[in-house]
């Protein structure tokens, strides 16, 4: 596979100053990304009135720069130092939407790549988004909805640009989920039957195809004291296959990472009488097995991984958060070990990562000033001794200021694609893409 494609941090639930997984909180997902992170369709009006709509906003503007270039003063950010190789790409948005977003994306050429979001409303509740990058323009491709029920993608991985496998979930008006598969075939998506857990629901977070006969898809039951949630493709249909839970409370698996048909890495979490604590599976073929994985800060703190990527069996790269700060973790072929992060503010996460090599991985996400209810864009680089921050682009706001959350993205031996989402003037949660090297 050309690409390898980042995972994202499945929408989230505010659990403290922090989010994490809706289900390792009550089961259920929430419709949006919420808590300190993200203002959504839902208390945009709000927001509003607290960032600059007032009598006084251009003195609220220029405070909210001032605070935004102290923060950024040691960060080779695009922004301050104009020598950003990353660049923000023009995305449509679909019509009569106020909220759309990008959550994960899979480059399997050069001039393809198949990114996968949702958008608000259809009717009582989200519907896909789809779109397609041709090697200069992003456009938006037709995609199939369970009538009736919300539906949302949170993943997707290409082998090649006739064949594509993406997951999410839908809801009824009930509050219930179940998994949902989209395919694409090169001209059109179609929906993909797919089993849900043992107790009759699912989400599905993170997908990995190695080849048009087999993939491995990631996720979580949805209830309370939830369980992993593993499914995999032979080509013409998809499979449960058994996984570990081993939180009392609830266990889930964000990403999948898959190098061979017989060796797949999956990331998340778990949650027994305490903080949540990462949970890493290994595929060998023929089962699931746990591999202990450390947790960074102290035994209070949670943490989480929400991506992973491996350029062998050797060599692989987890991210996501502990506590307000980014985490990653590192696979030499025996153990896992904690690696060390810049954190551009006292609140950033990773949501996916992305490694061509074992010297060579971006991680994406975001980072926030909480004074000025700012979210930045956060991409650092991996070289195989040292993670460092390069410098990226944020779209402007509602006013005027920087702003985007970056949820996955791809790389590849020629450059890399990053989505996520942005605030706009047009509508309160807008699609964002990148490119960068």
């Amino acid at each position: 596979m050309l690409g390898k494609t980042f995972t994202l941090l499945a929408l989230v639930a505010s659990i403290g100053a922090f989010t994490v997984s809706p289900s390792l909180a009550s089961g259920k997902s929430t419709t949006a990304e919420s808590g300190a992170w993200f203002d959504t369709s839902s208390n945009a009006a709000a927001g509003r009135a607290t960032h600059g709509y007032t009598s006084n906003g251009s003195t609220r503007r220029e405070n909210r720069v001032i605070a935004r270039n102290r923060v950024l003063s040691s960060q080779p950010h695009a922004v301050l130092s104009g020598t950003a190789r990353w660049k923000v790409e023009p995305v449509p948005s679909p019509v009569n939407r106020t909220e759309a977003e990008l959550t994960s994306v899979s480059c399997p050429a050069q001039n393809f790549c198949l990114a996968v979001g949702y958008s608000f409303p259809q009717g009582s509740g989200f519907s896909t988004l789809v779109e397609s990058w041709n090697g200069s323009t992003w456009s938006i491709i037709s995609s199939p909805n369970v009538s009736g029920y919300s539906n949302q993608l949170f993943g997707v991985s290409c082998i090649s640009a006739t064949n594509c496998q993406a997951v999410g979930n839908y809801n009824d008006p009930a509050g219930d989920f179940y998994t949902l598969v989209e395919s694409w075939n090169g001209s059109a998506m179609s929906i993909v039957k797919s089993p849900n857990s043992a107790n009759g629901h699912g989400e599905l977070y993170g997908v990995s195809c190695v080849s048009s006969t087999f993939c491995a898809a990631v996720g979580d039951s949805t209830r309370l004291n939830n369980t992993t949630l593993v499914e995999t493709w032979n080509g013409a249909s998809w499979s449960l296959v058994p996984s570990p839970s081993p939180g009392t409370i609830s266990s889930l698996l964000q990403a999948v990472s898959c190098v061979q048909t017989t060796q797949c890495t999956a990331a998340g979490g778990y949650s027994t009488t305490g903080p949540l604590r990462t949970l890493v599976e290994v595929w060998n073929g023929t089962a699931w097995s746990v591999v202990a994985s450390p947790n960074k800060g102290k035994s209070s703190t949670s943490n989480l991984l929400a991506g992973v990527s491996c350029a062998s069996a050797n060599a692989c790269e987890a991210v996501g958060s502990s506590g307000k700060a980014t985490l990653v973790e590192s696979w030499d072929g025996s153990t896992w070990s904690v690696v060390k992060s810049p954190n551009p503010s006292s609140l950033a996460r990773f949501n996916g990562v992305s490694c061509v090599s074992a010297t060579n991985c971006k991680a994406v996400g975001s980072f926030r000033i909480l004074a000025e209810s700012m979210t930045l864009t956060l991409v650092e680089s991996w070289n195989g001794r040292t993670w460092s921050v390069s410098a990226t682009p944020d779209p402007a706001a509602f006013d005027d200021i920087p702003d985007g959350d970056l949820r996955g993205g791809s790389c590849s031996i020629s450059g890399c694609q990053a989505v996520g989402t942005t605030q706009s003037a047009v509508s309160d949660v807008a699609p964002l893409a990148e490119t960068g090297p």
